[in-house]
């Protein structure tokens, strides 16, 4: 008969699938002490022999929300794309779609909508490209017929939505960067890291000059050009004053009278311009320039424009070539500024274009307009005090004290031929007529 030992915990069960055990209490020699007992101790849990597969499948059907989502950002992905890439090569001129007063969107809200989009489709293109590598490589991995996948093909994914990881999983790299999918990887990597910039240089509007045009542009006509007694008139309510349209100019006190006002105008007007080109010309090394890149001046229009002279006819210039064929030193200079009112055409609204207050303050145009421009002629030829006397009123001797004006209105008493009317264009036949001083002035003395 054979003695079981009392077990405080009752009757051991019994299990049918593993073989037998002694207990420890039954061995021969120990005794029966159950603090003498060896501790099992294990981290394994243990499983059921037998499982179920489970009931969930690994594959999905075409028809989905899922695929329907991945369809519309395929879809949205390349449409915006070509729109984006349409739009960077033909670069169009958006005009007054895109201003701060007359247009739809203001500069800033337009480059504001272009980065969203932008931005839209590169987050649409690098989700469309993870769910194709996804599809990829769970295909090749359920697949009987292939090697399976490795860990470094599941890293790819990093690689787009993490571009660092590149340089921190050198070795997946290594192995998974010469595949096809690793070069579509990397591929996708730079494309999605310089999208946004590439869409910021080439799609979204910026101020950029177009090319030339040819375009009629309006402006307002009020007399003819260079007109004095205009001029006055428009001058007068600041002094004013108001001279009658009967108004003798030929009489010296009536004359200043009229024009006093713009006289005081040209005055203030010409010392500015004059400050103004002293700046230039101390700023330049004239001796070590060409002529026609030495400082021409400058005038203001309607007090806040600019407007710059440009020489003409620079060929002219040559003081030794002129020697040479009149035998005398000559300098001769011309200047020509834009004609004022192609500023006021430019800002006048019946020619639609846009104006710096529409683009933000910034922006300019550049017009070359075809119209009669004021230009200034400056001949200087030297010539001795004999030479002047056919010019000079006081070195003739008709023993009449005359003025200049009495001079110049006396019929007859005309100025005489000088050796230098072929050098000024003077002549007896109606065309340039000589100039009448009272005195010659005093030579300058030798410094």
């Amino acid at each position: 008969m054979m003695y079981q030992p009392n077990n405080p915990y009752g009757p051991q069960p019994v299990n049918y699938d593993y073989p037998q055990q002694t207990p420890f209490s039954e061995k021969p020699g120990i005794p029966n002490d159950p603090a003498l007992a060896p501790v099992t101790v294990s981290t394994q849990e243990q499983y059921p022999p037998r499982t179920t597969p489970p009931d969930k499948k690994l594959t999905r059907s075409r028809c989905g929300f899922v695929t329907a989502g991945f369809f519309f950002l395929a879809l949205y992905s390349t449409v915006m794309s070509g729109l984006w890439l349409a739009t960077a090569i033909v670069q169009p001129r958006w005009g007054d779609m895109i201003s701060a007063k007359k247009g739809r969107l203001s500069p800033s809200n337009a480059a504001l909508i272009s980065q969203l989009l932008s931005k839209t489709i590169e987050i649409s293109f690098a989700t469309i490209f993870i769910g194709y590598l996804g599809q990829v490589l769970s295909r090749r991995a359920m697949a009987s017929k292939t090697k399976g996948i490795t860990l470094a093909d599941m890293t790819m994914k990093k690689w787009v939505v993490q571009p660092g990881s590149v340089f921190t999983h050198l070795g997946a790299v290594s192995l998974a960067g010469f595949t096809f999918l690793g070069v579509m990887s990397f591929a996708v990597l730079i494309a999605t890291f310089l999208y946004t910039t590439a869409s910021e240089a080439l799609v979204a509007p910026k101020l950029k000059y177009s090319p030339w045009k040819d375009a009629n542009m309006q402006a307002t006509v009020h007399t003819w050009y260079g007109n004095p007694v205009y001029a006055a008139r428009q001058c007068q309510p600041l002094l004013k004053q108001n001279p009658g349209s009967d108004t003798d100019l030929w009489d010296m006190e009536s004359y200043y009278e009229f024009f006093n006002c713009l006289i005081l105008q040209f005055s203030s007007q010409s010392s500015h311009d004059l400050y103004s080109y002293l700046i230039d010309w101390n700023n330049t090394d004239a001796t070590d320039i060409e002529f026609a890149d030495r400082p021409a001046g400058s005038t203001m229009v309607d007090n806040n424009v600019t407007m710059q002279a440009s020489w003409l006819d620079a060929k002219y210039k040559d003081v030794p070539e002129l020697y040479k064929k009149w035998g005398r030193i000559i300098d001769n200079a011309t200047i020509a500024l834009p004609h004022p009112r192609v500023w006021e055409a430019f800002r006048s609204p019946a020619n639609g274009i846009l104006q710096p207050e529409d683009l933000g303050g910034l922006g300019g145009i550049n017009i070359k307009a075809r119209v009669s421009s004021p230009t200034l002629n400056v001949l200087c030829v030297n010539m001795d005090s004999n030479e002047l006397q056919p010019i000079i009123s006081e070195t003739w001797s008709d023993g009449e004290d005359k003025n200049t004006t009495e001079r110049r209105q006396d019929q007859e008493a005309k100025p005489g031929s000088t050796v230098v009317d072929d050098v000024f264009g003077w002549t007896d036949l109606g065309g340039r007529d000589r100039p009448l001083f009272a005195k010659a002035s005093e030579p300058v003395p030798p410094t």
